[in-house]
C-alpha cells in the first residue's frame, strides 16, 4: 500500500446476482452503492481509506446481510450470503 494512495476498495461476492451492496463509512456517513453482476461479484472502489465501514447487501425477496466494523486499507475482499 503506497503512501500516496488516497482510496481503497472492497470487493466480494454474494450468492444472489443483482444484489445491491452498500458500504457506509461510519465516521462520515458517506455511502457507496453498487449492484452485483450476473455472477454475484461486486467492487466498491474509490472508498475513503480506513473506516470502519458497514457493508449491507440486499435483494428483493431475501433477508439483508450486514457486516460491521470493516476497515478499508488497500483492497479488501468479503463474501456475503443472503
Amino acid at each position: 500500500f503506497a503512501s500516496n494512495d488516497t482510496s481503497s476498495a472492497i470487493s466480494g461476492s454474494v450468492n444472489v446476482p443483482g444484489t445491491t451492496v452498500v458500504a457506509t463509512h461510519v465516521p462520515t456517513g458517506s455511502k457507496k452503492t453498487v449492484v452485483a453482476n450476473d455472477t454475484g461479484n461486486f467492487n466498491l472502489s474509490g472508498l475513503r481509506p480506513g473506516g470502519p465501514y458497514v457493508i449491507t447487501a440486499s435483494a428483493a425477496g431475501f433477508n439483508s446481510e450486514t457486516i460491521s466494523g470493516k476497515m478499508a486499507i488497500g483492497l479488501m475482499t468479503v463474501w456475503m450470503t443472503l
